[in-house]
């Protein structure tokens, strides 16, 4: 009964085209939500529990919302 399910479950979740959420895809989903929100990198690496910044630094690659913000100093020429 149990492989049966996990069939039913496995074809609802394909057809759906539901991602299964995880605990590290939350992690990265709510410390991606800090940096977007200004949030200072070395914070959000005391709050992960990150020993190096570099694995922190991951993060600042996915998100481009910031980018997207940055003014040039050409702007104002």
């Amino acid at each position: 009964m149990d492989w049966f399910c996990h069939v039913i479950f496995a074809a609802m979740i394909n057809e759906l085209k539901v991602i299964p959420v995880t605990l590290h895809w939350l992690r990265h989903s709510y410390a991606t939500h800090l940096l977007e929100a200004g949030t200072d990198l070395r914070y959000i690496q005391e709050m992960l529990g990150h020993n190096s910044s570099k694995t922190t630094e991951i993060y600042t690659h996915v998100s481009t919302k910031n980018i997207q913000q940055i003014k040039s100093p050409f702007d104002d020429l």
